[in-house]
C-alpha cells in the first residue's frame, strides 16, 4: 500500500514538473513584441517559419496600431537576417459572395503594402513598412542583400 502511494505523488509530481517547464517554454520573456531604449519594436527571433510570421505580424499590428487578427502577412523572401513581404490590413464586412457553393466573407482592404525587416541582437525588426516605395537609404543603412531590394527608390537628397 505504502509502494503505491509513492508511485501515485512520484507521478503526481512528475506532471506538475512537466507542465511547469512546458509554461516556461510557452510563456518565456522577450516572445512577445518590446519596445527598446530607441522606441524601435523588436520580437525575439522564432527558429520555424510559422513563429517569424506570427513575429512579423504581432510587430506589423504594433506599428499600425491595428489588430492583429485583421493582419496578414506573408514573409515573401527570406535570407539569414532579413526578411521582405506583403502586409493586408483589413476589416470585416460581412459581406459575402458564393464560391464552389460555400459563403466566402469579403474583407474591405484598408492597405496592401510591404514590409522590411531585418534580425538585431534583440531580435527582429521591422525597418520600413506601407504602401508605396521605400528609398535605397533605408536599406543600404541596414545592409540588405540587393537581390532582395532592387527596387529601392532614390530619393531626391541623396
Amino acid at each position: 500500500m505504502k509502494y503505491n502511494k509513492i508511485i501515485i505523488w512520484s507521478a503526481i509530481a512528475v506532471a506538475v514538473l512537466a507542465g511547469a517547464i512546458f509554461l516556461l517554454i510557452y510563456f518565456r520573456p522577450g516572445a512577445a513584441p518590446q519596445t527598446n531604449k530607441n522606441n524601435v519594436l523588436t520580437a525575439a527571433a522564432s527558429t520555424t517559419f510559422a513563429g517569424r510570421t506570427a513575429t512579423i505580424q504581432d510587430l506589423l499590428a504594433q506599428k499600425f496600431n491595428w489588430p492583429v487578427d485583421k493582419l496578414q502577412a506573408e514573409i515573401a523572401q527570406e535570407h539569414e537576417n532579413f526578411m521582405k513581404g506583403t502586409v493586408t490590413l483589413y476589416e470585416k464586412t460581412g459581406d459575402t459572395v458564393k464560391i464552389d457553393g460555400q459563403d466566402v466573407e469579403m474583407p474591405k482592404i484598408n492597405l496592401q503594402g510591404l514590409f522590411l525587416a531585418v534580425k538585431t541582437s534583440g531580435g527582429w525588426q521591422i525597418v520600413w513598412a506601407g504602401a508605396g516605395n521605400y528609398d535605397c537609404q533605408t536599406t543600404a543603412k541596414y545592409q540588405f542583400p540587393s537581390d532582395m531590394v532592387k527596387d529601392c527608390q532614390n530619393t531626391p537628397n541623396q
